[in-house]
């Protein structure tokens, strides 16, 4: 069972003497004192060392984000030197899932705090937070034979953010069965940890779980979709076929002690992962509980756990009609057309770029569905042929880049688009269709640039496209080194 968090912990305290917790979450019954805005004595997830700012450069993390306390990161309170945005969010995460786990008013109080103190609009309420609560005690009570979820919850936490550092995959390359050609997506690399114990040993966070937890781990990993590319339309109906594969194959993993955890209550213990994963996607920019896990986001991710346990549940249905499901369901929230195989295109684009943009307000939708129905045909379908249901190419950070800072307005949206259409023809010249292990397009090393120019020149595209290629490992890159990177991400 879960310890008291007013229990003897080691603990770390700053110049202001906040006290930072360093044990598991505490069950709803237990009155908590939780005065902590960070979390996590390093000592207890030393796989987090992993995440420097040299080794996650990929992601962005060489800028802190104006304005931000130091004195009160992550970083500097679990006594790391240096200073990186994986790791913020990755503590900011666990104490995310901290507070979900407590469920108490304060927990309450300290999970919005951030969206209160930047006047975040629709901030998650009480009962939504209360719902996220009964995930956790559901887990619980779906999974008793497990000796402590809390333990199995924590560690696929960090072990999802472990394929983000250099360090750690540098770490494992030898240890790995399962050998992957070329470049793989940080996000998916943890489903080739779990390929291979010996690789997933190499993490503390897991070498210290019992063998029957260690097992849960492996089998949720292994049979997750990646939420986040579902949740923004990425990859068509892929991201949902596994799901349609496992349910059709009637699997059911197994622990070592012979007790039969259903692919239904995987689902669920993957899904809560991933909402104390979004719950911290902001912790480099405010750590103090959730900046971004508001209201609107809580019944996105409704609406999308719902449809994955409905294809599980019915054998009629397809990765497809999910895709359509998804898109539907966000389109009459936001009171436009649901969609389906017969829409129009100008629907069928709007109802994408709502997801990738994460649009949230019908204004919004509707400018940008006004504005898509002015768009060249010829783009539109290029659009829907390359990203769209069955699109042909496998990209990632598509939607960071729609959401680049200065993309304020439709027109932005169709000069990023149109970029981002130009990017993919290059490189379906670069990698066919029946090349063996094609990378996916990789439009993040091109944001920082693309922030520089965006709206600046919207009417010469030609000459904005020529200061982007497609490398050797399928991610688009600057032209010249010279166009500086020096902004801050959002």
């Amino acid at each position: 069972m879960p310890q008291s968090i007013t229990s003897n912990t080691s603990t770390i305290r700053n110049n202001n003497s906040t006290r930072f917790s360093t044990q598991s979450p505490v069950s709803c019954q237990q009155e908590s004192t939780i005065k902590t805005s960070t979390l996590k004595n390093k000592k207890n997830y030393t796989d987090i060392k992993f995440l420097t700012s040299e080794a996650t450069k990929g992601t962005n993390d060489y800028v802190i984000p104006k304005n931000y306390d130091r004195e009160k990161s992550c970083s500097n309170m679990a006594g790391y030197l240096d200073w990186s945005l994986e790791r913020e969010r990755t503590y900011t995460s666990l104490f995310g899932f901290e507070l979900i786990a407590n469920g108490s008013k304060e927990s309450y109080s300290k999970f919005i705090e951030a969206q209160e103190k930047n006047n975040i609009k629709n901030k998650l309420s009480y009962h939504n937070f209360q719902s996220l609560h009964g995930k956790y005690n559901e887990l619980k009570q779906g999974l008793q034979s497990q000796s402590d979820v809390d333990s199995v919850i924590n560690a696929l936490i960090v072990l999802g953010d472990m394929g983000k550092s250099s360090e750690a995959r540098e770490r494992v390359k030898e240890a790995l069965t399962t050998k992957k050609e070329g470049p793989v997506d940080a996000d998916e690399y943890k489903k080739y940890l779990a390929m291979s114990g010996k690789a997933l040993s190499a993490f503390s966070v897991y070498q210290n779980l019992t063998n029957t937890q260690k097992e849960l781990v492996k089998s949720t990993i292994l049979n997750e979709i990646h939420f986040g590319h579902a949740s923004h339309a990425e990859n068509g109906k892929n991201a949902y076929e596994l799901l349609e594969k496992k349910r059709d194959e009637s699997l059911r993993e197994k622990n070592v002690e012979g007790s039969e955890v259903s692919l239904e209550t995987l689902l669920k213990l993957a899904e809560f992962v991933h909402i104390c994963d979004v719950a911290g996607a902001r912790g480099h920019n405010d750590n103090r509980g959730s900046l971004l896990y508001t209201n609107d986001v809580h019944q996105k991710l409704d609406r999308l756990f719902g449809t994955c346990l409905s294809l599980l549940k019915d054998k009629n249905m397809s990765a497809r009609d999910v895709y359509y499901d998804t898109l539907s369901k966000t389109c009459e929230n936001l009171g436009l057309q649901p969609i389906n195989n017969d829409s129009l295109i100008t629907e069928k684009v709007t109802a994408f770029l709502v997801c990738q943009r994460r649009i949230s307000t019908k204004e919004d939708a509707e400018s940008l569905l006004e504005e898509v129905h002015n768009w060249p045909e010829g783009l539109k379908n290029k659009i829907w042929d390359n990203f769209g249901v069955d699109g042909k190419i496998h990209c990632t950070y598509l939607p960071a880049l729609l959401c680049t800072k200065g993309v304020k307005t439709p027109s932005n949206v169709l000069q990023v688009i149109s970029i981002a259409i130009d990017l993919a023809e290059k490189y379906k010249e670069n990698f066919p269709e029946n090349i063996k292990n094609r990378p996916p397009l990789n439009f993040n090393a091109i944001i920082p640039t693309m922030e520089n120019i965006i709206g600046k020149d919207p009417e010469n595209l030609s000459e904005i496209n020529n200061l982007f290629q497609i490398n050797e490992e399928g991610e688009a890159v600057p032209v010249s080194q010279e166009i500086p990177k020096n902004y801050i991400l959002v």
